[in-house]
């Protein structure tokens, strides 16, 4: 059994200007997803259809909601990066396997959503 918590972001500068090629400032928040391979999904969302196969572990991503409304924090990402990091073991301290973790979750996110520059994934 294992958890993982990512957390969400927050565009200092450039949100959308970094879609055209231009730099950006993002930061990651102190609110979190946790996803846990003890409990299976509740819900399954097409950016972690898109990154692996059954069976999905489920998460919580109530601290970047508020009820029902998206609060703008990169909770798609957030919720990939938890759960891809849950189901594939991936080691947190290691550079290589982070960087491995950030690949994945990135091609997932941009096949989900058609795109997009990764900054939430990488925040």
């Amino acid at each position: 059994m294992s958890r993982v918590r990512a957390p969400g972001k927050l565009v200092i500068s450039g949100a959308y200007s970094v879609l055209e090629g231009a730099p950006a400032v993002v930061t990651a928040v102190d609110r979190y997803v946790e996803a846990d391979d003890a409990r299976p999904a509740r819900f399954i969302t097409d950016e972690m259809r898109a990154a692996m196969s059954e069976p999905f572990p489920d998460f919580d991503a109530t601290a970047l909601r508020d009820g029902a409304r998206k609060l703008g924090l990169g909770s798609s990402a957030a919720i990939l990066v938890a759960t891809l990091a849950v189901k594939t073991g991936a080691d947190l301290s290691d550079s290589r396997s982070v960087e491995e973790l950030f690949e994945r979750a990135l091609q997932a996110h941009r096949a989900a959503q058609g795109g997009g520059s990764g900054i939430d994934v990488a925040a």
